[in-house]
């Protein structure tokens, strides 16, 4: 794996990018940022929603038999060495690693899944699978299924859980369990930051500023 592929869209908070860039580059990360026009997207049949799990499909379809690696843009790592074990996990495993997010808007509201937020797919078991959709729609999230189908099938699959978040705004339960995680929180030890709610524009830009500043200084999360 060379490479993280970062889905974004033309509507993104310039700022929120150029956080992201450079908390990948201080930690030495490296990201491959696709930047898509909502317009053409739409012209394309292709919802808003929907426009992260089908870029995801492109990806995999241009990489049968490779770990991919992908990153949301409101999420930045602190390390290269938590990385390298992810990565060195799904080799292992031959399937996937994620962060744990739990669908709360959808009837598998109770299901823990690996999330590609930050997440590494072994390519080869997709396409093993039947190349099950990573698209999100009224039964599953953005490559929820994908995990799904793993677990349902007792493949291992890594997912790194929430260690604290901000308190500030919503939270969601996760597994089940109210107010597990929130807008900015972090997963590992101090290893995964997602700020979450990036859509709906700069509220919490601050959160992540915050989050860059401690990788400037060398520290972790908190």
């Amino acid at each position: 794996m060379s490479v993280f592929h970062c889905y974004t869209c033309d509507n993104l908070d310039s700022r929120m990018l150029d956080l992201h860039a450079e908390a990948s580059e201080i930690i030495g990360l490296p990201v491959k940022y696709h930047v898509f026009k909502i317009e053409e997207l739409a012209k394309a049949g292709i919802p808003p929603h929907q426009g992260h799990g089908w870029f995801m499909e492109q990806i995999l379809q241009n990489f049968p038999d490779e770990n991919v690696g992908f990153i949301d843009a409101d999420c930045i790592v602190s390390n290269m060495d938590f990385v390298a074990r992810a990565e060195e996990r799904v080799s292992k495993s031959g399937t996937m690693f994620g962060i744990a997010q739990s669908a709360n808007h959808l009837p598998s509201r109770n299901e823990i899944y690996a999330a590609p937020a930050f997440g590494i797919i072994n390519s080869a078991i997709w396409h093993e699978l039947g190349k099950p959709s990573l698209i999100a729609d009224y039964s599953y999230d953005t490559a929820q299924r994908l995990s799904h189908e793993l677990i349902e099938g007792n493949y291992y699959v890594d997912i790194v859980m929430p260690t604290s978040y901000s308190g500030i705004g919503e939270t969601w339960a996760l597994g089940g369990v109210p107010d597990s995680y929130g807008i900015g929180t972090v997963y590992g030890d101090g290893d995964v930051f997602h700020l979450f709610q990036s859509s709906k524009g700069p509220s919490y830009l601050n959160l992540l500023e915050y989050q860059v500043e401690r990788l400037r200084d060398g520290a972790v999360f908190e």
